[in-house]
């Protein structure tokens, strides 16, 4: 075998080891978001969404003979209205997944009364209202969606790089490797907070708990992956990036819906 053939191997050696990685750290998060989802439990509600803040917002769930009356809660993006219809006993043993329901919302100088079907049998059924058209459709927009994670990804990582560019980390190598690895450790954190209610209550203690995960995760790839040659300065460099990244983590959830 030829030099010229022995560092190709070593390169494609390299790019496996590296993918290798990758796909482990993907299947990690995938199995700890799975099981933080599912020991996750918020009391029965409904919520309705709707751009914009509204705080005189105000509302009514009719389901059958039973009314229930709604909490607002108005953000500088958006406003909700909370309807814990789990609180009337004659509904907790009823069967929800497809129930009639009468919404009467007054927003914006405005009175809408939607009847339609909804399935309320999970814990917490959202739904955004659109107040040109005045109709409902199931969960949170995609745009908004994307908006709220890219900003919140965007901010984590310009913070992050610029740490790093700060302690003195310069190589292409390097900045290939901190992209790689923080698009997927960020975005599967974005990912799993956006999946949590506008308004989450645990979102801050579930964001403590993401960010432990990612450190460790982003201590053995670092470490694992890049050719630094000072490795307790990369080892501290990745704690603080991280902590500034909770910090910013923390601030965004006080100030942006999830």
């Amino acid at each position: 075998m030829t030099n010229t053939q022995m560092k190709g191997q070593v390169i494609r050696m390299k790019h496996v080891k590296m993918i290798g990685f990758i796909l482990l750290l993907s299947l990690m998060m995938s199995g700890f978001m799975v099981n933080a989802k599912a020991n996750s439990a918020e009391p029965p509600m409904l919520w309705i969404l709707v751009s914009g803040e509204h705080k005189e917002m105000r509302g009514t769930l009719q389901i059958e003979e039973i009314t229930v009356e709604g909490y607002p809660y108005a953000s500088s993006f958006e406003s909700y209205l909370r309807f814990f219809y789990s609180e009337h006993p004659s509904l907790r043993s009823k069967d929800l997944t497809s129930v009639q329901v009468t919404l009467t919302i007054v927003v914006a100088e405005q009175q809408m009364q939607i009847s339609t079907q909804m399935d309320l049998s999970g814990y917490n059924t959202l739904y955004t209202l659109d107040l040109d058209t005045g109709t409902l459709s199931k969960g949170k927009s995609f745009l908004r969606d994307v908006q709220l994670v890219g900003l919140r990804l965007g901010l984590t990582l310009l913070v992050e790089a610029l740490i790093f560019f700060l302690l003195g980390y310069r190589s292409m190598r390097f900045w290939i490797l901190f992209l790689m690895i923080n698009l997927l450790t960020q975005g599967w954190l974005n990912l799993s907070l956006n999946a949590n209610m506008p308004i989450g209550t645990y979102a801050l203690i579930a964001l403590v708990i993401y960010e432990f995960v990612i450190l460790l995760v982003e201590w053995i790839t670092f470490l694992s992956l890049s050719k630094e040659k000072k490795r307790v300065k990369l080892f501290f460099a990745v704690l603080l990036a991280n902590a500034a990244s909770l910090i910013l983590g923390g601030f965004l959830i006080t100030r942006l819906p999830l």
